[in-house]
């Protein structure tokens, strides 16, 4: 990747704001224009109780900083409260997902949610390749079955399942590791305790 020459000034006026493509979340591009390959700087305006993509990268760290309002982000398996002018830097190839909540009142400020969803069936690289992602963006903790999940070929299962779905999934495990994971909620509830994470 090759350096810029010189300077540019960006300047507000100079912003084209379009909304996400999914979420539909107000953002720009700093960089757009100035074909920078080093950085990248985006502004989001998250309306309250809105959140923007569920999302790693491969190779980036990606620093979130709040300007207004209280941010509430999810980072792996740990949600953030990230006060006004906070900020969090988050690590790539490191099982990241985020998400950044923001407007929320103070009566729920300290409460921390988690929505699950077990995802199995056909078609690995388009139907629950969707599904997981559109999952992921609406704030799910997304969980592809990977033995329960089928597509047209072994080559069309790795790109869906290595390649594409941890972007987006929370996990991809197999059948057992459900069941497991049920079982041992279940035993957890007869015995009045809270299930270990």
């Amino acid at each position: 990747m090759k350096a810029i020459q010189g300077y540019h000034l960006i300047r507000p006026e100079d912003l084209q704001w379009r909304p996400s493509n999914l979420m539909k979340i107000p953002n720009a591009d700093y960089l757009e224009r100035t074909g920078s390959e080093n950085l990248g700087a985006r502004l989001w305006r998250l309306p309250p109780k809105s959140a923007n993509t569920l999302h790693k990268h491969i190779r980036s760290e990606e620093f979130y900083f709040v300007l207004e309002g209280i941010g509430r982000m999810r980072v792996g398996d740990e949600t953030l409260t990230v006060p006004k002018y906070g900020g969090v830097l988050v690590a790539p190839e490191h099982g990241v997902l985020a998400t950044l909540r923001n407007g929320l009142s103070t009566s729920f400020a300290g409460l921390m949610w988690s929505l699950q969803l077990i995802v199995i069936g056909l078609i690995a690289h388009t139907c629950i390749e969707s599904t997981v992602r559109y999952g992921a963006e609406l704030g799910y903790d997304v969980t592809v079955v990977r033995d329960a999940t089928a597509d047209y070929s072994d080559e069309m299962m790795h790109a869906a399942l290595d390649i594409n779905m941890p972007n987006y999934a929370s996990a991809i495990v197999t059948t057992k590791d459900v069941v497991e994971s049920i079982f041992s909620l279940q035993v957890s509830n007869v015995m009045g305790g809270s299930p270990a994470r």
